[in-house]
Order: structure tokens, then C-alpha cells, then sequence
């Protein structure tokens, strides 16, 4: 298995880490499809809507932006009162604003 960036480097933590890639998977499909349905969402929208934690969203976003597969818009306010910034899957060089 390639070496993920997210477990340390111990055994023990290389084995909760390939235990835990199926589930991290999913929920990374999961929330580029919630992206896809729903083009700039905020990282707390896609919780509400996927029933998935925000830490959890938050790490799968970052491996999305990372991989190049959705962007960050620019910042507004959000359903809370704070100002967010909203996400758009990247199609071909170019994204949904």
C-alpha cells in the first residue's frame, strides 16, 4: 500500500490508517458528490448535508483541494454568522463559480 500522508510513520498508526481507508473513501465520494449537487457549499453545509462530522469534511476537503478535484471561492458569511469560504468542483482546467 503507497504510504498516506496522514498517519506518522509508527506501525500502529500505519494500521489504523489503512483500517480506516475504506471509510475515509466513502466519504470523500461523498462529499464530492454533495459539492457537485451543491456548488458552493461551505464545509458546514456539506456536514449538515452529508450527516458527516466537520473535522471529518474538513480533512477530506483538504485531500480534495489537494488532488486538485474542487477549489476554494471566496469568503462570505455563512448560516452561523462567520464568514466561510465556499467550494466548487474543478472540471477540466476550469470550475463551476
Amino acid at each position: 500500500m503507497k504510504e498516506q500522508s496522514w498517519h506518522n510513520g509508527t506501525e500502529t498508526s500505519k494500521e489504523a490508517a489503512e483500517a480506516a481507508l475504506p471509510r475515509v473513501a466513502s466519504q470523500k465520494e461523498r462529499v464530492l458528490d454533495f459539492i457537485r449537487r451543491n456548488p458552493h457549499s461551505s464545509r458546514q453545509n456539506i456536514a449538515d448535508g452529508t450527516k458527516i462530522t466537520l473535522q471529518a469534511v474538513c480533512g477530506r476537503v483538504a485531500t480534495l483541494i489537494a488532488e486538485g478535484e474542487i477549489v476554494e471561492g471566496e469568503a462570505k458569511l455563512g448560516d452561523y454568522g462567520t464568514h466561510v469560504k465556499t467550494l466548487s468542483v474543478r472540471i477540466k482546467g476550469d470550475f463551476f463559480l
